[in-house]
């Protein structure tokens, strides 16, 4: 769910949130993301199975040769990485995941034809909602902060589930596709997503502001740094619950 409301947050200026899927090995980490991401349309997509620092800006990058500067949008974009990234494109993209500025200037180094280290100019255009996968992986303090931290069930009635779902995919996946891509629900979902992203709405007013503060202190009455980050992901929260229904909402 909290996977899904990312996914429709994904479609606003400013209110994209960050996930990690943690957990042990073969938990699932990557299916649901995969499997909740099919729900949303391929262009916003960017799935990355692995990825160096540098080389993710150089692939998805748009290079202006008057500017000299390379400039990657992920506006609105959902950013799948299915390994575990590496720590240094986590540094980098450390400013992005916080949401400091929209327009972030990375200056790397390059090397020529001739093998001379050059300084390459990036311009990264933000906000994009960004879903890490990983099974095992330590994050810095200031990663987890920026975070949700989230891990699949391995409960026993979880993995029966699984396995009689795996049986049914692979012993007939021809009859397996025709029944997800038909079923009423799956496409009703699908056409909602489609119809929240036609929408073009931008934002969402949160009423109510001094109650929600109120119920945040009830749950922690001794403040830390950390809730600065916390309670902004909360409100993402909400809003994506009413973004989902923005058709029976009044808009303004």
């Amino acid at each position: 769910l909290i996977l899904f409301c990312a996914g429709i947050l994904t479609f606003t200026h400013e209110d994209q949130i960050n996930i990690l899927m943690s957990g042990e090995s073969a938990g699932g980490k990557s299916y649901i993301t995969l499997e909740v991401a099919a729900y949303f349309p391929d262009s916003i997509q960017i799935v990355v199975s692995r990825a160096s620092p540098t080389a993710f800006f150089h692939d998805v990058g748009t290079w202006d040769r008057e500017a000299k500067v390379l400039t990657v949008d992920l506006r609105q974009k959902l950013l799948i990485l299915l390994d575990q990234p590496h720590y240094m494109l986590l540094e980098m993209l450390r400013s992005l995941l916080s949401h400091d500025k929209p327009k972030l200037l990375h200056k790397i180094t390059d090397k020529s034809k001739r093998g001379q280290l050059r300084t390459k100019n990036v311009m990264v255009l933000g906000y994009p909602t960004v879903i890490f996968c990983a099974a095992k992986f330590t994050l810095d303090e200031q990663e987890r902060t920026r975070v949700f931290i989230l891990s699949p069930e391995t409960t026993q009635e979880k993995i029966e589930e699984s396995l009689r779902l795996a049986i049914a995919r692979v012993g007939n996946r021809q009859a397996f596709k025709e029944w997800i891509d038909s079923h009423p629900r799956r496409r009703w979902l699908k056409n909602r997503v489609a119809d929240i992203q036609r929408s073009l709405i931008w934002d969402v007013i949160i009423e109510n502001q001094e109650d929600i503060y109120g119920r945040f202190r009830t749950s922690h009455p001794r403040l830390a740094p950390r809730h600065q980050r916390d309670l902004p992901r909360i409100l993402s929260l909400i809003k994506a619950h009413a973004y989902q229904n923005c058709h029976h909402r009044k808009r303004r």
